[in-house]
């Protein structure tokens, strides 16, 4: 048949289905071979060009969020997702089928979590036991995220820097001198300060091995472990000398918080790589193992979580992109994974966080619902009266939460998250480090706004991250 007549027939039929469709703009291309163009109702206008098992659709017309989707007929369609992206231009891999794909501007998902609920809960936690919390979650926490600042190339103990206030030198010293701190940690502490660490760092480096020491009991399949018993005892024998646990009261959570809330408009988005790979590569891939990497050679090649640096890292069937970066990260603070991972943990991420199969990133709200999964309250910071939202967050960071930056276009659409790392002093108060595929980057926050990330060059200069936007902090506490 004429591939100008089929064309022009198939634009016909479509077009008469779709105008029953419930998307709101709507157009079709046929895959054939060489250059086509059709419009679907006079919406959206699309163009293709096929080289090889290559298409490349590119299409003009309202909206910030577009679906494409596939379908092997038109008989008997069955439509199926081949992706998601806020472009105007994608190349598919066809695997040389003959095929038909539609592309249609979309709604973002609308995140509907009530964010202020768990905050009573979280306040009830740390102050029934604030010992208790430090021990168990403030500073295993700040040790993790310590070892993976260190393998990141910056400064190994930064973050913490918030807290020197209520450390307590000269009792520790003194109980260091005296002898009444256990054993173990005096043996501990003394080969630290032999080494040339000044008392607070040989403090935090002594934690540091302990925690180290029992993290890899517990995943090397011994939780129970007696030893690890041991480890929580000598902690917090040591964190009540060194600390001043009402010195730490500023960092105590606080049951509710008046202030702005996110509107609706910025809880519908669609979180994705945003520009790293600015969804060039195959939306629908050949390839839909879950244990295949780049170049092949079986699924146990294991990687550091702060060191993947981009979503094509590997090939898998579900790839939450940014969600899952910034979210397995976060988990290896929280001690919820091991601090490497492979292709197999990659995917299985990417499904718990609703991911779609084929599709790069996740639905917002997402990652909130896997920490409350597990135990952990969920919260967005707010610009109040008294305290902006980054102090806020900056708050629950000091005291062992994670915390993520959501980043957001103006007008909604396919927005960008990532693992807070720190909060850099400066002038203003303004500043936010964050894991960045795989590298520190530092971004400037002041009411709700995002300015000057640092490696935005890495987006491209039509990327919203090179610009500025909205930001929002959600962090998760143990409740």
């Amino acid at each position: 048949m004429n591939p100008e007549t089929n064309a022009s027939q198939a634009a016909e039929c479509l077009t008469r289905r779709f105008m029953k469709t419930s998307f709101r703009l709507v157009a079709v291309c046929l895959m054939l071979a060489g250059f086509f163009a059709l419009t679907a109702r006079g919406e959206l206008a699309v163009e293709g060009q096929l080289n090889g098992a290559m298409l490349n659709l590119r299409w003009s017309g309202e909206g910030n969020l577009f679906l494409i989707e596939h379908s092997d007929s038109l008989t008997a369609p069955a439509w199926r997702q081949a992706g998601v992206t806020v472009a105007t231009n994608v190349n598919l891999d066809t695997c040389g089928n003959v095929g038909f794909y539609r592309v249609a501007a979309i709604e973002a998902p609308l995140d509907t979590a009530d964010y202020d609920q768990d905050r009573p809960a979280m306040a009830q936690f740390y102050g029934a036991n604030p010992t208790a919390y430090w021990v168990d979650h403030g500073l295993p926490v700040g040790t993790r995220l310590a070892i993976m600042r260190t393998a990141l190339g910056v400064g190994r103990w930064d973050a913490m820097a918030d807290l020197a206030p209520a450390f307590q030198q000269m009792n520790l010293m003194n109980a260091l001198q005296q002898g009444t701190l256990p054993a173990e940690v005096i043996q501990r502490l003394n080969q630290k300060l032999m080494a040339g660490h000044p008392p607070p760092f040989a403090y935090l480096e002594m934690n540091l091995d302990l925690v180290a020491e029992s993290d890899a009991l517990f995943f090397g399949g011994q939780p129970n472990a007696p030893r690890r018993a041991e480890i929580r005892n000598l902690i917090q024998a040591s964190f009540q000398v060194a600390f001043s646990v009402p010195a730490l009261a500023p960092f105590a959570p606080a049951p509710s918080k008046s202030g702005t809330n996110l509107p609706a408009e910025q809880r519908r988005t669609y979180a994705g790589v945003h520009g790293m790979n600015n969804f060039n590569g195959p939306l629908l891939s050949c390839v839909t193992t879950n244990v295949a990497p780049p170049g092949g050679g079986g699924g146990n090649v294991v990687t550091n979580w702060a060191a993947i640096d981009s979503a094509d890292h590997w090939t898998t069937t579900y790839n939450a992109a940014c969600v899952a970066a910034a979210v397995g990260a976060s988990a290896v603070k929280l001690r919820m994974m091991p601090p490497s991972m492979d292709c197999a943990a990659w995917n299985s991420l990417g499904q718990q966080l609703s991911a779609t199969p084929g599709t790069p990133g996740a639905p917002a709200g997402s990652w909130s619902s896997w920490y409350q999964a597990r135990g952990y309250g969920c919260t967005i910071a707010k610009d109040g009266p008294l305290e902006s939202a980054r102090e806020e967050a900056r708050k629950a960071h000091n005291r062992g939460c994670d915390v993520l930056l959501h980043y957001i276009p103006d007008g909604g659409g396919q927005s960008h998250i990532e693992m807070v790392a720190g909060f850099p002093p400066d002038t203003l108060g303004e500043s936010v480090s964050t894991l960045s595929w795989g590298t520190v980057a530092n971004v400037t926050v002041i009411f709700g706004r995002f300015f000057s990330k640092t490696d935005a060059g890495r987006y491209g200069a039509n990327s919203f991250l090179s610009r500025s936007g909205s930001a929002v902090f959600y962090y998760y506490c143990p409740r």
